[in-house]
């Protein structure tokens, strides 16, 4: 999510309904306008931590004074602790009121609901690229002719293509043989990375010792018949001036 997302959502608390509270009646005598101060407040904290910090200090405990309990000892389930609830605004100075706890959670636009951690949790993802699209990137970098290294066989099992292709020229040809099976660049290239242990162009270790011996010679060779091709022409030359 990016951070315009997240400014919008951070201030996109808003106001309930009233909460007909018997008992304490409080939400009903704060105006609009104070309800809307107490928005802006919360809305203008620039992260989750700072609003929970805000809220924390809203809500404070205390012991439960007396129990009325409807079933027997044994099937009760005792509160340790009560709750109160306040809003902060301001009036002459500024105060805070005691709401109830559906005033407090309709003030603020609460669902009331813990969240729910979704790390490592399966979900639905419609970007998620389909069986059918990979197996076809698999298939597709199989027609691709490659071999492996001769002198590091048993150092690494990474196959090596033509230092012609790369993966963006793969990715051309893959949108050519499967034009029906859309793919972007960098999907294409995640999948490539992955899958396979793939490299362009053969490696510098490719040669031996004795090799690079035998080409100096040949080259050397080369140098030395043209050498004495030219110096035969020359002595033919200097002959026929005379």
């Amino acid at each position: 999510m990016n951070d315009v997302a997240k400014k919008l959502r951070l201030a996109s608390h808003k106001t309930g309904e009233n909460c007909r509270c018997k008992r304490l009646q409080r939400l009903e005598s704060i105006s609009a306008e104070a309800r809307k101060v107490i928005l802006q407040t919360l809305n203008s904290l620039l992260s989750h931590n700072e609003q929970n910090s805000y809220l924390c200090g809203l809500i404070s405990t205390h012991p439960i004074p007396r129990r009325r309990p409807r079933k027997n000892a044994e099937e009760s389930n005792f509160h340790d602790k009560g709750y109160r609830y306040r809003v902060r605004m301001l009036r002459k100075a500024l105060c805070k009121i005691s709401v109830c706890y559906k005033a407090f959670m309709k003030s603020l636009k609460f669902t009331g609901g813990s969240p729910r951690d979704a790390r490592g949790r399966p979900f639905n993802n419609s970007n998620k690229l389909s069986d059918t699209v990979i197996a076809n990137v698999c298939k597709h970098t199989g027609f691709f002719k490659s071999r492996k290294s001769h002198y590091s066989l048993h150092k690494t099992q990474k196959l090596y293509l033509s230092e012609d292709l790369n993966i963006l020229k793969a990715h051309n040809l893959y949108k050519e043989k499967y034009p029906e099976f859309p793919l972007l660049y960098e999907s294409y290239r995640n999948i490539f990375n992955r899958k396979f242990n793939i490299s362009f162009g053969y490696p510098r270790v490719e040669t031996c010792s004795t090799c690079d011996e035998f080409a100096a010679k040949i080259k050397n060779l080369k140098n030395s018949t043209q050498e004495n091709r030219e110096d035969i022409m020359t002595t033919i030359n200097t002959l026929t001036v005379k």
